[in-house]
């Protein structure tokens, strides 16, 4: 957990990371409890039926209380969408339009949510030329996840 790993580390974290499946309700309580160690959060929301994403009240109702827990929240809503695993990313056209439709929503009423766009990348360098490779690296990086960035 992560208290664990700051006593590890010896310093504090200053972000807090949790799975969790779109459907269930926002983490408030544990949003709240991050916050009271002046963490932000990171939620990998996992979409297992991307066409049930719609603007309603199940999701309207989950902005609301990420706004209202005014916790900052870094939301990669289907994450690593370019990996052959996850049913979420099998059409690039529909991710795209959900994740925008999710967007839309959390700008109305959780300016405290910040929108990550997550694909999957896999190094394809020896760990002593990636952080020269990291540098150089140009937007839109990950070839597979290409198909996503596109209108």
């Amino acid at each position: 957990n992560t208290e664990d790993f700051a006593r590890r580390l010896g310093v504090p974290v200053s972000v807090a990371f949790d799975y969790n499946l779109y459907g269930k309700p926002f983490p408030l309580q544990w949003a709240l409890r991050q916050a009271q160690r002046h963490r932000a959060i990171q939620i990998a929301w996992e979409p297992n039926d991307i066409d049930a994403i719609e603007d309603n009240d199940y999701l309207n109702n989950w902005a609301r209380e990420a706004g209202k827990s005014g916790v900052p929240v870094f939301l990669r809503f289907g994450g690593e969408m370019n990996g052959a695993w996850t049913p979420w990313g099998r059409n690039p056209h529909t991710y795209r339009v959900k994740f925008r439709l999710v967007h839309e929503v959390m700008a109305r009423y959780a300016p405290n949510v910040a929108m990550v766009w997550a694909p999957n990348a896999v190094p394809v360098v020896r760990a002593e030329n990636r952080m020269a490779r990291a540098v150089a690296l140009p937007r839109g990086c990950c070839c597979p996840a290409r198909q996503f960035m596109t209108k």
